[in-house]
């Protein structure tokens, strides 16, 4: 037997609900098939399942069992804020794919894809463009010179050659002690003498002195020196053997410091041919040099690289990341991921917002699976934009510290973070779907499997990452980016990977007197002889024009065959227009114009995308997780799939999906229930893909357009099912109408998306969770809405569906999944079915109702083709004797009903924890399948309170929003919260006498409970007292309304006096005295008499009654006309009576 249970009430022809089911446990375990997916301990979201083969109409019901914890049952706090619980809400939804069916997108696509485009147009040329720089040079003619003295610098210890063919552009530091000089004075220095093996020239070159007292060179010693620039121009070495280079300004020797001499040069091929300078080496040499092109990328909108993961997979406790970076400052703050890595269940494991368009810069490392460790802080601009900086960020989950460095000084740390790191997959220039590209210039990435020291990051900030060898067994990834216009990039560590460009990036060089890193340590050096002497020179500053050639423009042409978008062919060609000259500080001093050639103009194709079919079988968020407790073992919510079964058969994949997925502990089963169906399925499948839609696509009809769908004549109705919830700030805060249209014409249904959520089953928890939101509420299953079309269609016709939005604005998203359902014969004519207890209930749902100690309620469905009149409900207790109720009413095929059923005796609820209700005699004949007629309940009896009760309230500073009720189980008010009540003030109210069940509820009218920590309102309490106990206080955080059943007086016992026991009440209706005859008892004999209200007007105690009887005669003269109850108490057990005064 299954039994099935709705949220809300269901009328034909919509249906909103959320399915929750109950079983009868000798069904179950003989007729159900168990499939599990995923249980607590899993460390997937993403499987394949065996479901059942065969017919899946053999299914009375399919079931999924849903049940969530918090991780290991823990409960998370404010300083460990995912300890337990995810902290967050975040859409968690649950999906299985059917491979052979398919899912097609209406998606729109250009004509043209060209990168760097934003208009609908391209003017081009097929010739490059260049972007113009002017320098300022000094150049230096010689009129005469006097009194021309040489002092040759010593040579080393071996010859070597200086060739500069190999580097368009490079920059060197020479170290020379002043003792290497031989014979030099103090004085003024007029130039350098080189020795040329073979001629040519340096363009742009710069010679620059600078003087120190330091022993040796290193990079800390280059960058603290004041350098002189005494060459400024092209310098011509024309032919073998010595060549004089003159400076332009003398430079001022002391007669003692040591040298440190920059040299830089930016030349073409045409000066550099075999250039070749003759030099020596020796040990005791000290110099560093970037000799090998050093050029960058510009990464944009539409480029990111791909690096292989394989030398990182040791990566678990410890790791650094450094790079260069130089911001696009006409774009950023912007949201962007300079990198970004996750592991193989797409958990983030890495990221960085360099920064984001908060201006705040984010470094994410480690996932368990709950989330990232994470630290940020707000940059100055001239961090990130304009000018390189040098970035680092570390992670060591022994410590549990993360640190940020710029430029080799700590900028922010933070403590606590002790999440493991799984790298599988990494991305420079964006995150892994280029969602959130970086705009800006990288260059010499590295990734390190320790935490770098201080030190070692100042000494990796300025010299080639190959050349520290003390560190060379920890770099498990360089990519110094000099592999110029490749689509792939050689990873320079010893695992020498190969990297893979996503899109056409800029590539960038370095001219040689902007090179300020990737140095490597030189023991050779050119032979060299300083020059003194008296020169006549004439010095012209001239400007010298340099040209760099822009990245074309990547043009792929695409087409639509067959509704399927077709890549075509790929060119280049240069964007033609007015290109700027810049001086050397940037600013633009003149303009290029180049004509176009050609025009493209840029024009929407539309077509469909097709992947396989994929079923939403459940959308649910989860809840704001600090302080929640599920308990070890959690909350199970059930979802009827009978609709699913055609794909819930063979190997499926099986998925949970948008980002909550890893919030908490997850177990899913499904229970396939052997038996007839209501009406057979016979297909389902998308109507349109399950995604989330901006509402002006479904305005516009760019998305969720009108689709024509078949039908055959075997089909004998059709439902259509809808999910909807809203995101973003606008489309999850405020309600909006959604409509589906059959066949054109105005709707045929139209719905609120909104769900109130102050009276929310899984209370209280973080966050903002009693605000009402678009569809969904924190820690509950989204809102499902289900029509019958079958009306409006004519069978064996195609027909259309088409989903509609009344209005949206701002950041409105919608994730939308929608199924079609066919189905055949409706397979009984007079079923009546309990689809669910409300209560006495345990079910999660009903939660806020529970327990109770009174009445009880169940829902009814029409499982028939004939109109529902009536039908007997039979109910109770297990182990006591069922009351039979008959329901009287109408309902067609698969509509519902709420029925409140008559109390039951006090006493019997304390006599078990299993209900029992079933239904019989539909419409006065048999009911032709009883498999769904009964359900069984689990509960827990409510509490019973001994004496006078006291209830306490505090008010907070909002105190007419808060009030309470007392209630009788007739349901009428015994005692009433006061008017007027006061802010920040404790009242107590005391009730005597009481006996029976009775319901306490507090009500807020504002839906955010007496103390909430976002509204402001202060706080307050509510609480209860009986007798000598201490005071239970409830929590006030309870959003609109908290109820709690007890029962107190007259429930001493759950033994009745007995039947051989004669009770004789007369006159019964009475107008004045009443005589209670007792017989069948002895010793001594309590009889009390309650009020309709439950308060006691009368009390006696007969101390000699024997087994003869005795009677009791009262006096009800006084008292108002109604129903009074009297209470027979003989050792321990006792016996109720009705009394009537007219």
């Amino acid at each position: 037997m299954i039994l099935t249970s709705l949220l809300h009430k269901l009328s034909s022809p919509l249906l909103t609900f959320i399915v929750l089911i109950s079983f009868s446990s000798s069904v179950i375990s003989q007729d159900t098939t168990w499939v599990q997916t995923f249980d607590y301990q899993s460390k997937t979201r993403d499987t394949m399942i065996s479901f059942p083969q065969g017919d899946h109409n053999q299914y009375e019901k399919i079931i999924m069992y849903y049940s969530m914890r918090c991780k290991n049952g823990l409960i998370s706090t404010g300083a460990d804020r995912n300890r337990g619980c995810g902290e967050w809400d975040y859409s968690c939804n649950t999906n299985v794919v059917d491979s052979s069916g398919i899912d097609s997108l209406k998606a729109l696509h250009p004509n043209y894809v060209i990168n760097g485009i934003t208009e609908d147009y391209f003017f081009y040329t097929t010739k490059p463009t260049f972007t113009y720089y002017e320098y300022e040079q000094t150049n230096v003619n010689i009129t005469s010179s006097t009194n021309k003295s040489y002092f040759p610098v010593a040579s080393g210890t071996q010859s070597t050659n200086i060739l500069y063919n190999d580097n368009k552009a490079q920059k060197a530091y020479y170290f020379i002690k002043a003792s290497d000089v031989s014979g030099l004075t103090q004085g003024a220095i007029a130039g350098l003498r080189f020795d040329v093996v073979n001629p040519g020239s340096l363009g742009f070159m710069k010679i620059k002195i600078a003087r120190t007292t330091a022993s040796s060179i290193n990079p800390e010693t280059i960058q603290s020196a004041t350098f002189e620039q005494v060459v400024n121009r092209e310098v011509s070495f024309p032919s073998v053997g010595t060549n004089d280079v003159v400076f332009h300004k003398s430079f001022a020797w002391n007669g003692s410091d040591n040298f440190i001499i920059e040299i830089s040069h930016t030349s073409g091929d045409e000066q550099l041919l075999n250039f070749t300078l003759k030099g020596s080496s020796s040990p005791s040499f000290n110099g560093y040099t970037n000799s090998k092109k050093d050029s960058y990328i510009e990464f944009n909108t539409q480029a990111s690289l791909e690096i292989p993961t394989t030398s990182m997979s040791n990566i678990k406790s410890q790791i650094t990341i450094a790079f260069w970076s130089k911001g696009n400052a006409n774009v950023l703050p912007a949201n962007n991921s300079i990198f970004h890595a996750v592991d193989n269940n797409n958990n983030r494991q890495l990221n960085v917002h360099l920064p984001w368009s908060d201006g705040r810069v984010y470094w994410d490392c480690g996932n368990d699976g709950s989330g990232y460790d994470r630290i940020d802080k707000p940059a100055l601009v001239s961090n990130y934009e304009g000018s390189w900086q040098h970035w680092t960020f570390t992670k060591n989950t022994g410590t549990g510290s993360m640190k940020i460095y710029l430029n080799g000084v700590l900028w922010h740390s933070a403590n606590g973070k002790n999440k493991p790191i799984d790298i599988k997959k990494f991305n420079i220039g964006s995150d892994n779907n280029l969602n959130v590209p970086y705009h800006g210039g990288v260059d010499d990435f590295t990734v390190w499997d320790k935490e770098l020291t201080a030190a070692e990051i100042k000494a990796i900030m300025f010299q080639s990452a190959q050349t520290l060898d003390n560190l060379s067994q920890n770099l498990v990834a360089y990519y110094n980016l000099n592999d110029g216009e490749n689509q792939t990039i050689t990873d320079k560590s010893v695992f020498g990977a190969t990297a893979t460009i996503k899109g056409n990036p800029e590539w960038r060089s370095f001219r040689g007197a902007d090179i300020f890193k990737g140095f490597e340590p030189i023991t050779s050096r050119p032979e060299m002889a300083f020059i003194k002497g008296n020169f006549s020179l004439q010095s012209s500053d001239v400007a010298v024009r340099d040209s760099i050639m822009n990245t074309p423009n990547k043009v792929t042409a695409y087409s639509v065959v067959n509704n399927s978008l077709v890549e075509g062919n790929t060119v280049y060609y240069w964007a033609s227009g007015i290109f700027p000259v810049y001086n050397e500080d940037g600013e633009i001093i003149d303009e290029v114009e180049v004509m176009e050639e050609d025009i493209i103009f840029i024009e929407d194709l539309i077509y469909y995308n097709k992947f396989p079919s994929v079923f939403e079988l459940m959308s649910f968020v989860t809840p704001y997780g600090i302080g929640l407790d599920f308990g070890l073992s959690g909350k199970t919510w059930l979802f009827d799939m009978t609709d699913f079964g055609p794909i819930l058969k063979n190997s499926k994949r099986f998925y949970m999906d948008k980002g909550g997925e890893w919030q908490e502990e997850i177990d899913i089963r499904f229970a396939f229930i052997k038996g007839t169906p209501v009406r057979n399925v016979q297909s389902i499948q998308p109507i349109w893909p399950v995604a989330s839609y901006g509402y002006t696509s479904i305005l516009n009809n760019a998305h969720l357009e009108a689709r024509t769908l078949a039908t055959d004549a075997n089909v004998k109705s059709m439902k259509v099912r809808v999910t909807t919830t809203g995101h973003g700030q606008e489309g999850e805060f405020i309600p909006r109408n959604h409509s589906i249209n059959v066949n054109g014409g105005s709707s045929e249904f139209s719905w609120q998306v909104w769900k109130e959520c102050s009276e929310n089953p899984v209370y209280p928890q973080g966050g903002t969770w009693v605000y009402d939101r678009a569809g969904w509420c924190p820690g509950e299953p989204s809102v499902l809405n289900e029509y019958e079309i079958m009306p409006f269609v004519t069978s064996g016709s195609p027909f259309t569906i088409d989903y509609g939005l009344n209005t949206a604005s701002g950041d409105s998203r919608y994730i939308i999944a929608t199924q079609l359902v066919k189905y055949g014969d409706i397979n009984f004519q007079n079923d009546a079915a309990i689809l669910t207890i409300v209560s006495p209930s345990s079910n999660v749902q009903y939660e806020r109702v529970n327990p109770v100690c009174a009445s009880s309620e169940v829902i009814i469905r029409n499982n028939g083709s004939n109109v529902l009149t009536s039908v007997d409900i039979w109910y109770g207790i297990e182990g006591q004797t069922l009351k039979k109720y008959t329901w009287t009413g109408n309902l067609k095929f698969l509509q519902t009903a709420n029925v409140v059923l008559p109390n039951l005796p006090a006493s019997e609820w304390q006599s078990g924890n299993r209900f029992i209700a079933y239904t019989s005699n539909p419409n006065n004949t048999q009911d032709q399948y009883q498999s769904n007629d009964k359900l069984v309940s689990n509960f827990i009896p409510s509490d019973h309170l001994d004496g006078d009760i006291i209830i306490s309230m505090r008010t907070n500073s909002q105190p007419q929003e808060t009030s309470w009720t007392l209630k009788n189980d007739a349901g009428n008010i015994v005692l009433s919260s006061k008017p007027n009540l006061q802010p920040n003030t404790t009242y107590q109210d005391t009730v005597r006498g009481l006996s029976g069940c009775f319901k306490l509820q507090f009500l807020d009218s504002d839906d955010d409970g007496i103390s909430w920590w976002a509204n402001g309102d202060g706080n307050g309490f509510i609480r209860i007292k009986s007798g000598d106990s201490g005071f239970l206080t409830f929590n006030p955080d309870f959003g609109g309304e908290f109820t709690y059943n007890f029962t107190t007086g007259i429930i001493n016992s759950v033994d009745d006096l007995g039947s051989d026991i004669s009770i004789n009440i007369h006159p019964n209706p009475t107008s004045d005295q009443v005589s209670i005859d007792i017989k069948g008892v002895s010793g001594q004999t309590g009889i009390t008499i309650f009020n309709h209200l439950g308060y006691k007007i009368y009390g006696e105690v007969l101390n000699n009654i024997d087994i003869i009887g005795q009677t009791a005669k009262i006096d009800l003269t006084s008292y108002p006309s109604g129903i009074y109850h009297v209470q027979i108490e003989n050792d321990g057990k006792v016996k109720t009576n009705k009394i009537v005064k007219i």
